[in-house]
Parts: C-alpha cells; sequence; structure tokens
C-alpha cells in the first residue's frame, strides 16, 4: 500500500498542479500542504474531504 503522501504528489503531479496551486484549491498553507507531501503530518479529516473532491478522487485512492 502506499503513503497518503505518494498517492497525494503522485494525483497532483497527474493534474499539472504545482503545490502552490494546489495549497491554494485546498485553502491551506504552502508549509502546511508541503507536510502533507512529505509525510510529516497528516491531513485532518475535512481537509481530506476537500482533497478527494478538488482532485476528482474518494477517499480509497488514498489507502
Amino acid at each position: 500500500m502506499k503513503s497518503f503522501a505518494v498517492q497525494l504528489k503522485k494525483r497532483r503531479e497527474e493534474l499539472g498542479w504545482t503545490q502552490t496551486f494546489t495549497a491554494q484549491q485546498i485553502g491551506v498553507s504552502l508549509g502546511t500542504y508541503n507536510k502533507w507531501e512529505k509525510s510529516a503530518v497528516p491531513p485532518k479529516r475535512k481537509y481530506l474531504t476537500v482533497i478527494c473532491i478538488g482532485m476528482s478522487v474518494s477517499e480509497e485512492y488514498f489507502h
């Protein structure tokens, strides 16, 4: 199973989005988003939902 961080980065790159653009779409700072991609901290549940909607994936994509 791939980690959340790996899947998050993979999907962002598939969409052709920068980290800055993705953070803006989700409504978090670039620093917060970067921590998610680096596996430093997982996103809060409310942000996971926003990520899934914005990136057009289900939560299962990240598991």
